[in-house]
């Protein structure tokens, strides 16, 4: 692990730096920025916080959860892309056309069939380590 020794005094004067930096964008700059992050980044928070009620039912959860938040969190970046100004241009034509995208919610259905074709993975592959 990598230590950086720094002292409390430069560790205020950087910190009061960035913030002067961050203050002076403007809140309509900031919004901008954050908008985009926000949605890509909470389809895998939906998709963790209902999974977490579920991994009793699983044989190896991470079989399970971690597929199916890697969809939501790629999925959710067209999301985010589509929040961006500088970043709508780049979205394919093909992401267009997935269901719910006019809802910010194209990340669902991929999701669900990740979800439901891991969760077969799981029970199948814990039915042939048991040797049943």
């Amino acid at each position: 692990m990598l230590y950086v020794s720094i002292s409390y005094r430069k560790l205020v004067w950087i910190l009061f730096i960035f913030s002067m930096v961050i203050s002076n964008l403007g809140l309509s700059k900031l919004i901008e920025f954050s908008i985009p992050v926000l949605i890509a980044i909470y389809p895998p928070c939906i998709i963790l916080i209902l999974m977490s009620f579920t991994l009793k039912w699983w044989k190896c959860p991470s079989r399970v959860v971690a597929p199916t938040m890697l969809t939501s969190l790629i999925f959710g970046l067209l999301g985010a892309m589509k929040s961006s100004e500088l970043l709508q241009g780049f979205i394919p034509d093909v992401a267009k056309k997935l269901p719910l995208y006019v809802h910010d919610l194209a990340w669902l259905v991929p999701s669900l069939i990740v979800l439901v074709i891991f969760a077969l993975y799981d029970r199948k592959a814990s039915y042939l380590k048991s040797g049943i």
